[in-house]
């Protein structure tokens, strides 16, 4: 089994679609040392719930990532560490609930649009579906609101 493969619930072989998920399973430190894996744990499982991935799907990766080490890693531990994974995976920013800016990002569709013609800066603005304010200040506020939800904290040092 690859790194990028999970065993789902009945038996059959999946690609997960998710290399940070992978990445995750590698990195699990080993369990009993005070290495964090009850946080690796909880990283590891975010990943496979944004993904998409079943609880019986992550459940079984994270199980067969966890290496040996100076204790036993319960059922209990992974299936708590789902769970609560579960519990705090927004929606993609793109996903459409209200949300100040709306649209959905696919280059290969808005390109489609322009076709072959040359086009200037200008073009693109117009056919944007987002309206990028003139205003150098409105635009950071604007990037900062698209790419951030109004409870994250940011942390830019010092």
């Amino acid at each position: 089994m690859t790194k990028e493969e999970t065993i789902s619930a009945q038996g059959d072989l999946r690609v997960a679609s998710g290399l940070k998920f992978s990445s995750a399973l590698e990195n699990l430190p080993k369990p009993g040392l005070g290495l964090g894996l009850q946080q690796s744990l909880l990283g590891a499982a975010n990943f496979g719930v944004a993904d998409g991935l079943n609880d019986a799907e992550i459940f079984e990766a994270i199980r067969a990532a966890i290496p040996n080490g100076g204790r036993e890693v319960s059922d209990k531990e992974i299936n708590d560490a789902i769970a609560k994974a579960k519990t705090g995976v927004r929606k993609p920013r793109n996903a459409c609930s209200g949300e100040k800016f709306c649209y959905n990002i696919d280059g290969e569709k808005a390109f489609s649009h322009i076709g072959n013609a040359p086009a200037t800066e200008e073009d693109l603005i117009s056919l944007s579906p987002v309206k990028i304010p003139t205003d150098s200040s409105l635009q950071c506020r604007m990037l900062l609101e698209s790419l951030y939800a109004q409870d994250d904290i940011i942390y830019i040092g010092k």
